[in-house]
């Protein structure tokens, strides 16, 4: 099935997913502020497996990142094989796959965490452009950790309250 999309949805799509990047690139440069640059300040965040976890209000979120990032050296993420769910003229789902490395501190002697999984992001359409309003990591494997198979089963289209 051959879907014809317009100028439009083709520029929409893009600066979505270019949201996304930034995202990444500024969690490589360990940049809180940047990171939380890409959402709308009542966004939901969900890092870790379990919901108590889960951070609300893009200022919370940039917070809580500063400890976690200065534990970091140096790190790299990659997205993949985007999947997009419009669900109204200005939200959008994206199911995008990720791959992440990161280097900790000497004096932390924690092995080196490669990542694989994938991330569920619902994005709005503001004044300012397409930002980021939830975004879920959901684990599949990693090396460095034990998170695992958090993928199996998930369903598609996701909804970002199935755990």
């Amino acid at each position: 099935m051959t879907t014809k999309l317009t100028i439009e949805a083709i520029a929409d799509r893009t600066e979505i997913l270019e949201r996304l990047y930034a995202y990444c690139r500024h969690a490589d440069r360990g940049d809180a502020a940047g990171m939380a640059a890409q959402f709308v300040e009542d966004c939901a965040v969900d890092l870790f497996p379990d919901a108590e976890r889960i951070v609300r209000g893009s200022s919370r979120y940039r917070d809580s990142l500063v400890p976690l990032l200065g534990k970091v050296v140096a790190g790299t993420h990659y997205i993949s094989n985007p999947e997009y769910e419009f669900t109204g003229p200005d939200e959008a789902m994206l199911h995008t796959y990720m791959y992440s490395w990161q280097r900790f501190v000497p004096d932390m002697k924690l092995p080196d965490r490669h990542r694989m999984g994938r991330y569920e992001v619902r994005a709005v359409r503001t004044e300012e452009g397409w930002r980021l309003a939830a975004l879920r990591l959901i684990v599949a494997a990693e090396d460095g950790g034990d998170r695992q198979g958090e993928h199996v089963g998930r369903p598609w289209p996701f909804r970002l309250e199935d755990r």
